[in-house]
């Protein structure tokens, strides 16, 4: 996640605009645009109901309070049921004598935030589970059935050098790399650009600015190479 100035161990939901809904959840409001407008206006409980609202049935979810329940927590944003009951079963295989309920005590959940083994846990049983489905509708073959894991380390350093000097041939293939991992991480195309950038900034370092993407950055510490994504 690369929204905001700062990071978080928690997903919020403090918005003020209905704009700013409809642009981060375009798929939840394109068809009931008045919703935003709704959510927005209500004067208690407004970050559980958008929460409920559009994560309703995402990733497993079963409507009621599970959007809020299961917002995104922990390195990575575990989000949605599904994720929740897949890092418990993770969790609880390898840690017999300190079981946690993710899916239904609402204490265990709060470790996602506030114990830091437990955060990490759930960011590295993301990364070592999540694969690209075959036929999925990013439409890259290459990918069909890897791991998150695996698609980083498609492509070698030799590559990523000749990618600085034939940007047009083999720095398309980091391009995608990012992308997939992005989408699978993300679960859409929202702030998808920035997330790249931010990538490639950490990855290029100071030779991020002879790369023809260094184009799309506004960032103002763009040229900063690795340390700008540290600054706040």
């Amino acid at each position: 996640e690369v929204g905001g100035s700062a990071f978080s161990l928690e997903e919020k939901f403090n918005y003020t605009t209905a704009n700013r809904l409809r642009e981060v959840f375009t798929d939840r409001f394109k068809d009931n645009s008045a919703k935003a407008d709704e959510l927005i206006a209500l004067k208690s409980g407004r970050a559980k109901a958008i929460a409920n609202y559009v994560y309703s049935d995402k990733n497993g979810n079963e409507g009621g309070d599970d959007g809020w329940n299961f917002r995104g927590r922990g390195i990575k944003q575990l989000t949605g049921r599904n994720n929740y009951a897949g890092f418990q079963s993770f969790y609880n295989a390898n840690n017999p004598n300190n079981k946690k309920d993710f899916l239904n005590n609402e204490e265990h959940r709060k470790e996602l935030i506030t114990n830091g083994r437990v955060a990490l846990l759930s960011a590295v049983w993301f990364w070592n589970d999540k694969k690209y489905p075959n036929g999925s509708k990013t439409n890259f073959p290459i990918y069909n059935g890897k791991y998150l894991y695996e698609i980083a380390d498609m492509h070698n350093d030799n590559e990523v050098s000749n990618s600085i000097i034939h940007n047009d041939r083999i720095f398309t293939n980091y391009y995608l790399d990012s992308f997939v991992i992005s989408f699978l991480v993300n679960g859409g195309y929202n702030g998808l650009l920035e997330r790249q950038l931010a990538f490639y900034r950490i990855r290029f370092g100071k030779q991020y600015s002879n790369l023809l993407e260094a184009k799309n950055d506004t960032h103002k510490y763009k040229n900063n190479g690795i340390f700008k994504d540290f600054k706040i």
